[in-house]
Formats: C-alpha cells, structure tokens, sequence
C-alpha cells in the first residue's frame, strides 16, 4: 500500500495533515505501507511509473490529494497488471470519486483497505491518459484562472470555480472548431466548450456530463454552441445542475453525444485541461476511449451515485 501525497493538495494543508492519520492507521493494521510526498509537478506520475518497474505483487497506489494527483497517478500505473489505484480525496474539487460514491467512504482508510478492485475506461491522447474530464474553450480557460482564485483566503474550491466562470466571461468566450466523431460524422461550429468525459462532474459541482458511466466503454461529448453573455447567465444554473442536456429549450444550442473516438480540429490555438489540469494550446487533438484500462480501489462502504438514470441517458442513447 503506497500512499502517494501532493503537499499542495486541498485548503489549510488538509493532505499533509492526512499523513498522521494515515502512519496511525499503517502501524494498527500492521500493513505493508509506505508514504511518499511529491516534490514537484509529475512526480507522481515519475514515482509510480518508476516503481512498477520491479513490483512483484499487487500493488496499491493512493492519490493522497485532487483530480490532479489522482492523474499524475493513473498515468504512471496505467499498462502494469500487479498496480491498482486508490483514491484519497484532500484536494479542492475531487470531481471523479462523484461519479462511484460519497466522499466519507474514501476517507474511511479502513473501508479503502477493505475495498475491491473495479475496472474503469481512461482516455487515452497523445501518450498521456485522462481518467474524469477534458475540457476544451472556455472550460479550460476557467480551469486556468481557477488556481489564482483557489489561492485567496477564505475561497473554497467550488467558489473559486465559480469566480474564475464569471472572469472569464469578460474575455473572448469561443473558438471555431471541427468535431470529427469515430472518423466518420463532422460537426464543425463556433463553440463555447467542449468536454470529453469519463466521468460526470468537473469544477467541484457542476454536472457537465450527467450520462457519464466509469465502465461504459465510451467517452461522453458535450458541446456547446457560441452564445451571448445574457444567454450564458440563463444557462449557467440548467448546466450546474446538468438539465442542459435534456432541456428542451437548449436543443439548438447543446451537441450531445457518446463514441469511442473524438478528434478535435481548429484553425485557431485553443486551451485545453486534464483532469482540472491546464495543458497546452492545441489546433488538433485526438482523444479515444481506453476501455477496462486500469484497476481502481472501490471502498467497502462506497454509495454508488445513482444520479446516471436521468433523462441524459435518453439524450446519449443514440450512440453516433
């Protein structure tokens, strides 16, 4: 049991003060448990990576910190058949344990003991994986602001999302973009956002993807087509709560879809994010789905998040 921990994860140093909590519980148990405390932006990644080289039996990582650790994580475990990872939710947003269960069973350190391996699809682009969300435009423009809000006293991961949405607002808010699906149909427009996803939430509340399934075996599109401030301050709330993907109203306006093969093309640079992460600006980018890639830790005591059975499964069923 490896506990892997980002000293910079989460408000008031809430991942480094995990760690008495969880040398406690090492030494109770008598596990074979080790801590490891990143020193630097994908060292994580490095660590993990590292270590499966020479593992000879099955090996629990635990992301000790947010979306961001938990893809530093992944990328370095993903390919060995003896790694699984555990999550630990210390971060500001942990948007993808919404979508397997509540947050209190993956603190429960004896319940993530006790849990059982599960297999879940990544994201494959380029030679990195995502394991939540891709946010492409304005999404990603906000995941960029976010950490300069984040950093302010007394401002909680999701009002710092929310902070960052409205700042952004004041700048240029879309990008023409060309959406090849599965190498067959195009959608080209001049598009607020898109995401691409695994699971359902990003920005610590907002429900981006609501037919998102971990194991489906397919990535969820959500595009957004250009729309005006006053539209975006009436839309804002239907897309918090994920009602912008059955909503009538918004038919005209939301592209949304399942596939296993997304490539994204533009003439223009435009942001994108992993996992909350700010990436680089791309003109083309492929993502395609990774099914049963990697062996996540499920605890014992997780509620698994029936929210799935909404109307957004009827939306996505007509897979394209």
């Amino acid at each position: 049991f490896i506990f892997i921990v980002n000293p910079m994860a989460g408000k008031n140093n809430s991942a480094v003060n995990f760690i008495t909590e969880i040398k406690a519980f090492i030494n109770a148990f008598d596990i074979d448990g080790k801590i490891y405390i990143t020193k630097c932006v994908d060292d994580a990644c490095n660590f993990v990576k590292k270590y499966c080289e020479n593992i000879k039996v099955p090996t629990r990582f635990y992301a000790c910190g947010g979306d961001g650790t938990l893809n530093e994580v992944i990328n370095g475990a993903a390919g060995c058949p003896l790694a699984s990872v555990g999550i630990l939710p210390l971060g500001s947003g942990n948007d993808y344990i919404k979508s397997l269960g509540n947050k209190e069973s993956f603190l429960d350190l004896e319940s993530q003991i006790k849990g059982e391996k599960v297999k879940v699809d990544l994201i494959k682009i380029g030679d990195r994986y995502v394991i939540n969300m891709c946010n492409i435009g304005f999404d990603a423009t906000v995941a960029h602001n976010y950490t300069k809000f984040k950093a302010m006293p007394g401002v909680s991961g999701k009002m710092a999302y929310t902070m960052s949405v409205f700042y952004c607002l004041v700048n240029k808010t879309s990008s023409k973009m060309k959406l090849i699906i599965d190498d067959k149909k195009v959608i080209a427009n001049d598009f607020l956002l898109c995401s691409v996803s695994k699971g359902i939430y990003c920005g610590g509340q907002y429900k981006t993807s609501p037919a998102s399934d971990v194991s489906d075996g397919f990535i969820d599109i959500c595009a957004i087509k250009k729309i005006s401030r006053p539209q975006f301050l009436k839309f804002f709330n239907l897309y918090k709560k994920g009602e912008h993907v059955s909503n009538p109203d918004l038919a005209d306006l939301v592209y949304y879809f399942k596939c296993k093969k997304l490539t994204i093309e533009s003439d223009e640079l435009i942001p994108m994010s992993l996992d909350g992460n700010a990436d680089f600006l791309h003109k083309s980018v492929t993502f395609e789905v990774m099914p049963k890639a990697l062996d996540i830790i499920l605890p014992a005591q997780a509620v698994r998040d029936d929210d799935k059975k909404t109307a957004a499964n009827k939306t996505a069923a007509a897979l394209i």
